[in-house]
């Protein structure tokens, strides 16, 4: 479309206008001067008739063509403005000194000038210009009109008009970088697509938009704006695509003066998000009972996975294929675990835009050991030095779970021991030997050490007396 600058395009009009006026006038002109040279009053005064050019001599300018490289009445914007040969007749017989010649290029009730022709053939009366630069006549289609400016002798004059096409002129967009072309699910903003369009010839910068689409269904993907002729977008969101391959194309969508330009399409390949699993095996499972053992499934770094978890312990799949639900959690019953290390393992099996992941625990098993009581009896009170065999005594271990314990059971005053044996069916005793023990009052305590089924326990204080 024509230059938009209202200074000029005022001044273009003013220019016509002016123009137009003497056009209008020059008869009435013509007229005054012949009165004035055939007045009596000159004649009277003595002075002889002179032969004086007449002032606004009547002229008329054709408008012949348009010469352009590609032929006649068609050029490119920004591309061969300069070569087209504006060609124009000039009629104003018996003169030879000749003005200046507008050309008007008129759209859309708008006109800017072209380029003036100032100097004429001396014989033929032919003249030409051409603009003066590229990129000053915008693309459209314009009625060209030369405008005869006249002289103080020559009147003005308008010729005919000539159709001016100026298409527009072409694009160069930029392909889509390499470095664009992969992206990871949750991270899409990431990753920015550069473009840039360069004129077909040089001189203006191409300005407005690069729209980046889907090649197979022509949805669009991003926008670039232009700024100097390099624009940049991103993805709308994170998780926008799927993970997968994407034929991708981009298209620089054209303004007034350049045409659209396509790039080459693209294959973009937007990568599975890692995940993550955190493992939960409550104490009561370590402790050798049963419970729910929780995995927890999550992104690192947006979107939500989704699928199943697998279940193992020590190897062998106890629970598969437990759906992830409410909190990102997968459970699975633990059952009893006997005695001794084991190993627990989540494995996530990941999703469309998610990838596996796994997580485990190694823990020993160790059950509570079973309370016990233990009870110590003497057949004696009391007994006299030398004759301590006669001293039986007794003890009985006893389990909180009905079980039965076994193992070795030692009786001690304090520190020193007094005898020691082993229990069977959970009982047991021993006799004193003769002189064992020296006059005195004894505190008997039976002590049972306990093993890995049950816990260790102590008797409460029997009192011995040994007498002389």
């Amino acid at each position: 479309m024509p230059p938009s600058d209202s200074a000029q395009s005022e001044g273009n009009q003013v220019r016509q206008m002016r123009l137009l006026a003497a056009l209008a006038g020059s008869a009435a002109i013509m007229a005054v001067g012949a009165l004035t040279l055939a007045s009596p009053a000159s004649a009277s005064a003595g002075h002889p008739a002179v032969n004086i050019p007449r002032a606004n001599a009547p002229t008329s300018i054709v408008l012949n063509a348009l010469e352009t490289d590609q032929g006649e009445n068609t050029i490119t914007f920004g591309g061969d403005e300069r070569d087209m040969s504006v060609v124009a007749h000039l009629t104003a017989d018996g003169h030879s000194l000749l003005g200046t010649a507008d050309i008007m290029a008129q759209v859309d009730g708008q006109s800017t000038e072209v380029c003036q022709i100032t100097s004429w053939d001396q014989t033929s009366h032919f003249g030409d210009c051409s603009p003066p630069a590229n990129d000053t006549i915008h693309p459209g289609t314009y009625s060209v009109t030369a405008f005869f400016e006249g002289t103080g002798v020559l009147a003005p004059s308008v010729s005919n008009s000539l159709t001016l096409g100026v298409t527009n002129e072409g694009a160069n967009l930029s392909d889509i970088q390499d470095s664009s072309l992969s992206m990871t699910f949750g991270n899409e903003t990431a990753d920015k697509f550069n473009f840039t369009v360069t004129p077909e010839f040089p001189g203006d910068t191409p300005t407005g938009e690069v729209e980046l689409f889907f090649a197979d269904s022509g949805v669009g993907l991003c926008t670039a704006v232009l700024v100097n002729g390099s624009g940049s977008c991103t993805a709308s969101d994170d998780i926008a695509l799927g993970a997968g391959t994407y034929r991708i194309q981009a298209e620089y969508m054209g303004n007034g003066d350049f045409s659209p330009s396509f790039s080459q399409q693209a294959t973009l390949t937007v990568n599975q998000e890692a995940s993550k699993t955190d493992l939960v095996v409550p104490s009561d499972v370590k402790s050798g009972n049963s419970d729910l053992i929780t995995a927890v499934v999550t992104p690192t770094l947006h979107g939500t996975p989704t699928g199943a978890v697998d279940f193992a312990v020590d190897g062998q799949t106890i629970c598969p294929q437990m759906p992830i639900g409410e909190n990102q959690t997968a459970v699975c019953p633990s059952g009893r675990l006997s005695v001794g290390s084991h190993t627990v393992t989540a494995h996530y099996e990941g999703d469309h835009n998610f990838s596996a992941s796994d997580s485990s625990q190694t823990f020993t098993v160790t059950i509570p050991a079973v309370h016990t009581t233990t009870v110590l009896h003497r057949s004696l009170a009391s007994v006299r030095f030398g004759h301590e065999q006669k001293e039986h005594i007794t003890v009985q271990v006893t389990a909180r779970n009905g079980m039965v314990p076994g193992g070795t059971v030692t009786v001690k005053h304090g520190t020193v021991r007094v005898c020691s044996f082993t229990l069977n069916n959970g009982k047991g005793g021993c006799f004193l030997k003769a002189k064992q023990l020296s006059k005195g009052t004894y505190h008997l305590v039976a002590s049972y050490p306990g093993n890995a089924t049950f816990a260790k326990s102590a008797s409460g204080q029997v009192k011995l007396v040994v007498t002389r």
